[in-house]
């Protein structure tokens, strides 16, 4: 392994900015001063026990091919007073704390409660002491929220353990009470009336808030006029109230197996701004007419009021079109099929990746364990919904932008080169004629030769984690993953406050609007949800296994290859895990860097990606939150 070249900075150059964890433990500090923008990363050992959100100075210490590299020096401020965790142990009068915001293996000391009998696994809040040193984090008991043992409070836990919001102020409910409970067409006369078009909504079986709807119709000369109406928020959460201070607070809702942390209050989520079948609801309304081919003839977009006649579910809408089930609406599903697939082509025209990925849906039992396992495929209807709303969403950024209005754009850089290099090195493995470089059309013609294999899903994965993330910003830099220049976020405002910012732009068309605050938090909290999900769903599956008989052995697929041991998928649970070098099995492996592989000296077993190999549990600690595995 080649050696990483840095060219140092000047001696002492220091930034001041906010860290950013990651759940390996290292992170990123993005510099506050405009002179030094770059963001800098801070390898786990050089965090100084900085936690998601600090304000911290940072030596920066020099720059490679990836970025530069630097370390904590100083946190200036504390973003938290409080965390979560699970107790590692305790000796005399102090305790360990493991948090999944410090990452693994940076313990937090703690001064052990008199009143308190606490042992290994016990889950509890930690006030954090003002004057933490560089090299040691401390704190003070301050409540106990259960035992590692009990998966019923597994959610309750991780909304202390990242910071999350569930209740909501007094100021935030007093304001709910004020709203109206239900609609007064009358009141509204100032909206366009579409309560006689035929509108509907298509969301997953289990959702509550459905914050958009469709229509589509012919004109007379043969053209398609999509309609995608989405509720209109903003109307309800007026600039600066309470409602709006704390949905900026909260930026998005979080979703975890058993309960959702809402943006909103479940009054506005679940009722008033969820456009239920059969009940008049404000909204924001886009028609987009379209020829034939799929070319974006006209729009115009108003506020509204609708009447959705139906709320579909994914699979309800499937059956319906696969003509196993009846429904009046029949013709009208039809229509916006064939909709979807024009728009579909002119996606692919423009070079976009087509990554259909399955979805895996946990259900748990009643005592928070998971019990199955529902995969959720990538099928036409949600295709249909998510063609529909990224045209809404690419309308709403162009006609924003072209008229000068300030935004948060939904940006997606192009990934590093280093990082395409890989993922080429790994598909050659596999066989694919894959050149490198590889252009747009090269990386489409990849995925549609291995569509509907046992290889899709690993490979695109693949692909995923080689790009950068998406991420909101006030400047335009384009969106690589769907090759469009612009695009931004419009059409899901009960759970994104991004989306609600638009709303208002579209009407109010405000100068003044610190876009570059609104996109940096929403970022931040967006990846913050993210881990916390994960880390919901990581121990659940732990669970799961941890409930299966003993040696059970799982049917694998090797997706990547590293020096120190192998990753694997298992299909049928979406579920990727690892094996250490030494638990491949009974010999001496020997790593070949060239191709990807293990071989064994004695019995010339190998392992390199696409190979179907058989996994067993060795071991599970739900405190460390990691599984050892073994091959069987």
């Amino acid at each position: 392994m080649q050696t990483p070249q840095y060219i140092f900075v000047k001696k002492n150059k220091q930034i001041i900015g906010y860290f950013k964890s990651h759940r390996l433990g290292f992170g990123f500090v993005k510099p506050n001063s405009k002179e030094f923008s770059a963001e800098v990363f801070i390898p786990k050992n050089s965090t100084a026990f900085a936690v998601e959100g600090d304000l911290v100075r940072v030596n920066v210490l020099g720059k490679d091919s990836k970025g530069y590299e630097g370390e904590v020096v100083e946190i200036l401020q504390r973003k938290l007073q409080y965390i979560a965790g699970t107790v590692t142990a305790t000796a005399g009068a102090k305790g360990y704390l493991l948090s999944p915001l410090l990452g693994p293996s940076k313990e937090l000391e703690f001064i052990l409660p008199k009143n308190e009998s606490l042992k290994k696994g016990d889950r509890i809040l930690i006030q954090l002491d003002s004057n933490n040193s560089k090299r040691k984090l401390k704190g003070k008991f301050k409540q106990y929220l259960g035992q590692i043992k009990d998966p019923l409070i597994d959610t309750d836990v991780a909304i202390s353990e990242f910071a999350l919001k569930l209740d909501f102020p007094r100021d935030v409910l007093e304001e709910v009470k004020k709203l109206p409970q239900e609609i007064d067409t009358k009141l509204y006369s100032n909206r366009e009336d579409l309560q006689s078009l035929t509108t509907f909504t298509i969301d997953p079986e289990t959702a509550k808030d459905y914050d958009d709807a469709i229509s589509l119709e012919k004109t007379k000369k043969g053209h398609y006029e999509l309609g995608v109406h989405i509720a209109d928020v903003s109307f309800f959460v007026e600039e600066g109230s309470a409602l709006d201070r704390e949905a900026f607070l909260r930026c998005n809702s979080t979703y975890f197996p058993d309960q959702c942390v809402s943006m909103l209050p479940k009054e506005l989520a679940d009722n008033l701004c969820s456009l239920k079948p059969n009940v008049p609801r404000l909204a924001v309304s886009t028609f987009m007419t379209y020829s034939n081919k799929g070319e974006l003839l006209s729009y115009r977009i108003t506020r509204s009021i609708i009447k959705s006649c139906q709320r579909f579910t994914y699979e309800e809408v499937k059956l319906i079109l696969d003509k196993k089930k009846k429904h009046s609406l029949y013709n009208n599903l039809v229509e916006l099929e064939k909709m979807a697939l024009i728009l579909k082509k002119g996606r692919k025209l423009r070079g976009c990746i087509d990554l259909a990925l399955a979805d895996s849906k946990m259900i748990l039992d009643k005592s928070g364990v998971p019990k199955a396992f529902k995969k959720v495929e990538y099928d036409i209807t949600h295709q249909m919904i998510e063609e529909f709303m990224l045209k809404n969403n690419e309308v709403i950024a162009k006609h924003l932008s072209d008229k000068g209005v300030p935004i948060p754009f939904r940006i997606h850089e192009e990934p590093k080169p280093d990082n395409i290099n890989n993922f080429v090195q790994m598909a050659q493995t596999l066989g694919a004629d894959l050149k490198n470089p590889p252009t747009q059309q090269d990386l489409q013609k990849l995925f549609e030769s291995i569509k509907g294999s046992e290889i899709e899903h690993y490979m695109s994965i693949h692909f995923i984690k080689c790009m950068k993330l998406a991420c909101y910003s006030p400047d335009n830099a384009g969106h690589y993953g769907l090759q469009l220049d612009y695009y931004t976020h419009f059409t899901s405002p009960i759970r994104r406050y991004v989306d609600l910012v638009i709303h208002r732009q579209v009407f109010k068309e405000l100068k003044d609007v610190n876009i570059s605050e609104i996109a940096d938090r929403c970022s931040d909290q967006e990846r913050l949800s993210a881990k916390a999900e994960s880390a919901v769903r990581d121990l659940k599956m732990m669970r799961y296994f941890k409930r299966e008989k003993p040696g059970h052995i799982y049917n694998a697929i090797v997706t990547k290859v590293k020096h120190f041991g192998l990753f694997f998928e298992i299909p049928e649970l979406l579920y990727e895990g690892f094996i250490h070098v030494s638990d491949l099995g009974n010999d001496y492996f020997i790593f070949d860097e060239k191709k990807a592989r293990f071989r064994g000296e004695r019995r010339k077993a190998s392992f390199q990606v696409g190979k179907n190999v058989k996994v067993r549990i060795k071991s599970i600690d739900l405190i460390q939150r990691e599984i050892e595995w073994i091959c069987s």
